[in-house]
Order: C-alpha cells, then structure tokens, then sequence
C-alpha cells in the first residue's frame, strides 16, 4: 500500500509524515518550500506494512501534469493536507 502526503507548502505535510513515521526524518521548518524531493519510508499502519510518500508542494499544475499522474497512478490512500487556520486558496480548489 502506498500512501501520498499532498498539499501546498507548509500546511504540516512533514510534521504528519514525521509523527506517522514516530521519528524525524523530514525537515520541518517555517520556510516555504523546504521539501524538495520526495521522502519515502515504510510504516507499519494497523498491523499492515505502508510505504509513506511526503511530496514538495506543486508549483504550476499545468508544468506537473506527469507528476501528478504519477500520483494518482501509484497511490492507494492519497491524503490532501490543508492548514486549518488559514483559507483556501485557488489551487486548492481545483
């Protein structure tokens, strides 16, 4: 089972990663895009084994097109992650 951690920079992608993972390997920080490849480790979800993938956030869909149908094409379980404090922006709703 492959699992995706998508959504715009600095919503709490990594810190999800890193707390699912119960370790550190993503870096968190308040600077704007600092994940920039992609971070993949294997988790042990409900007594099953789970690849989990943290993504950099996607700059212009258009360019990423591949990207994305990379995404869709490998994932079982995508989970869009928003900041709940703030509000959506345009991206986010298409």
């Amino acid at each position: 089972m492959k699992i995706w951690l998508v959504g715009r920079t600095n919503v709490g992608k990594s810190t999800l990663f890193n707390r699912l993972l119960w370790s550190f390997r993503a870096i968190v920080t308040d600077i704007s895009g600092t994940t920039r490849e992609l971070l993949e480790e294997q988790i042990n979800l409900w007594w099953q084994y789970a690849t989990l993938v943290d993504s950099p956030w996607l700059e212009k869909v258009e360019d990423e097109m591949q990207f994305i149908q990379q995404i869709v094409q490998e994932s079982d379980i995508i989970l869009f992650v928003i900041d709940g404090k703030g509000d959506l922006t345009e991206q986010e709703y298409t």
